[in-house]
């Protein structure tokens, strides 16, 4: 069990780190976040959240990054309490909501539109799987994170992306309840993504086959607006092909 101390210094952790995508440091922490305590505590407690396995050294670096552990730790939080959480605004949605609709009837310009929308709203890569088939948009996004600055492994996770078999395989890891479903670092199986996230959805379609919608990002991607995208576009997809039948 966390102290309040620890759960607020691990948030801020957390918040840098998806921030710089660099390991953090004890020193500046108190006065940027008016910790009132000395950089020396903010170390020993950082100490103590890496025994904890929610931190770990990134490197020869003498700061520390978050686990898996942590980033599960408030995903499960926001996961809980996805409903306040509007990443979307109205205007926004509209027009979503009749793009999606004009492509009710085909099932490829659905998925196309949907994986672009999607992409455009998380700024990270979107996917999905339909029936052996794999759309997806916004890859680009990948390069703009140095996560993926090392070309062979931008490469790598690219030949698993393009292959309906794999990506399938990754999904099926996935243990866990809930609409939403998300695999963080090594939790993925693949050595390339362990600095990855998946965030995926199941839409069940007719004669018993599954879509799954994807979004593909860094492990720090912004939680908070990534989850709330997926669930909009995922439910109005739902809605649509509930039409079908």
């Amino acid at each position: 069990m966390l102290t309040q101390r620890q759960r607020r210094l691990l948030e801020i952790i957390i918040k840098e780190f998806a921030t710089s995508a660099e390991a953090v440091g004890s020193i500046d922490l108190p006065r940027k976040y008016e910790l009132r305590v000395s950089p020396a505590t903010v170390r020993n407690e950082m100490g103590r959240l890496a025994e904890m396995g929610y931190l770990e050294k990134q490197h020869a670096s003498s700061g520390r990054i978050p686990t898996t552990l942590a980033f599960r730790y408030f995903l499960e939080e926001i996961l809980e309490e996805l409903d306040r959480f509007d990443a979307i605004d109205i205007t926004r949605k509209a027009v979503l909501n009749e793009d999606l609709f004009q492509k009710r009837f085909n099932i490829d310009h659905l998925m196309l539109s949907a994986v672009k929308s999607l992409s455009e709203l998380t700024n990270n890569a979107s996917i999905a799987l339909v029936d052996d088939k794999i759309y997806h948009s916004g890859l680009n996004h990948m390069l703009e994170n140095p996560e993926f600055q090392d070309l062979e492994v931008f490469k790598q996770i690219l030949s698993i992306v393009e292959d309906y078999s794999e990506m399938s395989s990754i999904l099926s890891r996935y243990k866990g309840e809930g609409d939403i479903k998300v695999l963080i670092g090594d939790e993925i199986g693949q050595e390339y993504f362990k600095n990855c996230a998946i965030v995926f959805v199941e839409i069940p379609l007719s004669g018993g086959s599954i879509a799954h919608l994807i979004v593909l990002g860094p492990n720090r991607m912004k939680y908070k607006q990534v989850l709330p995208s997926i669930q909009f576009i995922s439910e109005k997809i739902r809605s649509l092909i509930s039409d079908w039948n």
